[in-house]
């Protein structure tokens, strides 16, 4: 990837990076002058779509409402000089920048700032001030998340999604006649229908345009029938002013109306609003009162909102033994969050003994299903062996899936980084064949995000353990030969690369080495020696060996025409899902 490629991506990732993020303030003078020079400069990368890109001049740009002290710019400029890109590389001059940026607020300036500070790249190594640039980097990104969400989340029409996305298009023509009819759940799923029109993933469901109009019509008649879902889906809309007048006073009744009749998805969910506070007047007591009464009906939500407050003593006294015994009855109703939160409890022995084994089987039951927290308090499990055996390619794996938060991206950059250069960089570097195969493989692969893919490094590598006779070394570089990926392309050599390793029986370079004799590639063609290869990994259980064989003896290439050996050939392939050998055993039936 060429200097100027990577400084394109690299002002792209920026732009959607800070789409919403707050604009950063200049004490310059000339602070509009900077603004205007920031955008002239992300306009020539081309992310307008528009204008032709012209890189060096984007970064000129860049530079100049840098030093005119706009945060986003040094920010950039920090990123150039960390990187090498557009200028040469120089740590230091990275982490000037970097300051400038994050003592204006630049969130993700503050993040690298500590990620520096904490290896000392370019600074003289500081786990507190590392702390201090972490924390204001992730106040920084609470700030985004609030902006990119809004207050509008606390407020949705019910969705049945689930339920409307199985229908096909003669049952949801049937509803939708039901609901003429009067039936009120037909009623209930035409309104949902309209609302969320252009959102379902049903090809039947998208042809109906969205119509809030029609989606209140159908609410409204279902609620005159008494379906208190509904009355709430009304509330909804009359808040939000979507398809009749916007009147939070109507919203909100209807919304009460269905609590006090009842209703445990109602309930809870007015003690949500009366919670958080952002459209009634915030009142704890009131949220636990609602609270209560959903979990009174075994609502799972509302137990683990019930935990939340006795956790921190909103609107009732702080019991930690309370907030345990709501956690988990929430997850005895399969709520993963409060799967989270109880982890939390069991780690740290507030409320419930210290089982740090528990807490883990929560955290893991957690991951697989929302993952983000679960994911990264998990990974330090792994990380330090707490409940778990230490296991740090584990905990790379976790906080990768979260590299997008600040909190894990600092782990994947210090101490993920530093055991990795221990565990594999300095042993590659003197020579250890197994550290220099995971280095390629992980370079091919893109791997926990540390390691940019970058084909040029991994050949170079993958040749250094492949000359050392590692047979998968051999092949992963005849591959990139293969491809021309960090390397020239060339046939002939990857055909010799496949060989050797087909000859330690590596069965993937057999088939290779036998798709290289049937095509010609870098070899003479040889049908009867890419038999021969397509045996040897067809008997290691190669299906695509398998398949080539049946071929092979269908058509008498590199061996006697032979119908019955290649339907049972074709017939092993098939049995481990191979479509072509399915459809060829059709053909011969």
């Amino acid at each position: 990837m060429t200097t100027k490629i990577k400084f394109f991506l690299c002002l792209m990732l920026l732009a959607s990076l800070t789409a919403v993020a707050q604009e950063q303030s200049s004490t310059s003078k000339n602070a509009d002058k900077a603004a205007e020079l920031y955008q002239l400069g992300m306009k020539y990368t081309g992310s307008d779509g528009n204008t032709q890109p012209d890189l060096e001049k984007a970064f000129e740009y860049i530079r100049q409402a840098a030093e005119m002290g706009y945060a986003k710019s040094q920010y950039i400029m920090g990123t150039c000089y960390e990187n090498g890109e557009m200028v040469e590389k120089d740590i230091k001059k990275a982490v000037e920048w970097y300051k400038k940026a994050a003592e204006q607020g630049n969130g993700h300036a503050q993040l690298h700032l500590a990620v520096c500070y904490k290896n000392g790249e370019g600074v003289e190594q500081s786990d507190q001030k590392a702390e201090k640039w972490l924390n204001a980097s992730i106040e920084q990104e609470k700030i985004i998340e609030q902006e990119m969400y809004g207050k509008q989340s606390d407020l949705n029409v019910m969705d049945y999604h689930a339920i409307i996305r199985s229908y096909d298009e003669f049952e949801i023509k049937e509803f939708f006649n039901d609901a003429e009819k009067g039936d009120a759940l037909a009623q209930l799923h035409a309104g949902v229908c309209y609302y969320y029109a252009n959102d379902s993933e049903s090809p039947y469901y998208r042809n109906i345009k969205q119509d809030y109009n029609k989606a209140f019509y159908w609410f409204t008649k279902a609620a005159e029938q008494g379906n208190l879902y509904a009355l709430i889906n009304l509330g909804v809309m009359y808040y939000k002013g979507e398809g009749t007048e916007q009147n939070t006073k109507k919203g909100i009744d209807c919304i009460t109306k269905a609590a006090e009749q009842g209703l445990d998805y109602a309930q809870w969910f007015l003690g949500r609003l009366y919670f958080s506070g952002n459209i009634v007047k915030q009142d704890y007591k009131q949220a636990i009162q609602w609270f209560n009464k959903a979990a009174g009906q075994k609502y799972g939500y509302a137990y683990f909102q019930l935990a939340i407050c006795y956790e921190n003593g909103y609107g009732v006294e702080k019991d930690d033994k309370k907030a345990v015994e709501f956690y988990t009855k929430a997850v005895e109703r399969h709520d993963y969050d409060a799967k989270t939160e109880l982890a939390k409890h069991y780690l740290n022995g507030t409320g419930v003994e210290k089982d740090a084994k528990k807490a883990t089987k929560l955290l893991s039951e957690a991951a697989e299903v929302i993952g983000s927290e679960a994911n990264y308090i998990l990974a330090t499990c792994y990380e330090n062996g707490i409940g778990v055996k230490k296991d740090m390619e584990k905990a790379i794996e976790l906080y990768r899936k979260m590299s997008h938060k600040n909190k894990a991206y600092f782990k994947l950059n210090t101490v993920c980084k530093k055991w990795l250069e221990e565990k594999y960089i300095k042993p590659a570097e003197q020579g250890d064949v197994q550290a220099q195969l995971r280095l390629g493989e992980w370079y091919l692969e893109d791997y926990n995000k540390l390691f940019t893919r970058d084909v040029k490094k991994a050949a170079e590598w993958l040749l250094k353990a492949a000359k050392q006779g590692a047979p998968k070394a051999q092949f992963l570089y005849g591959l990139c030969l293969h491809y021309g990926e960090g390397v020239e392309q060339n046939d002939k050599k990857a055909a010799e690369w496949f060989l050797k390793a087909a000859e330690q029986g590596y069965r993937d370079a057999q088939h290779n080495i036998g798709v290289s004799y049937h095509q010609g590639l870098g070899v003479g063609q040889n049908y009867q020696k890419a038999f021969e290869w397509f045996m040897k990994a067809a008997k290691q259980g190669d299906p695509l060996s398998q398949h080539n064989l049946g071929y092979c003896y269908e058509n008498g290439e590199g061996v006697e025409k032979d119908i019955k050996k290649a339907i049972e050939w074709y017939q092993k392939a098939a049995k481990q899902g191979h479509e072509d050998s399915i459809l060829r055993l059709e053909s011969l039936k």
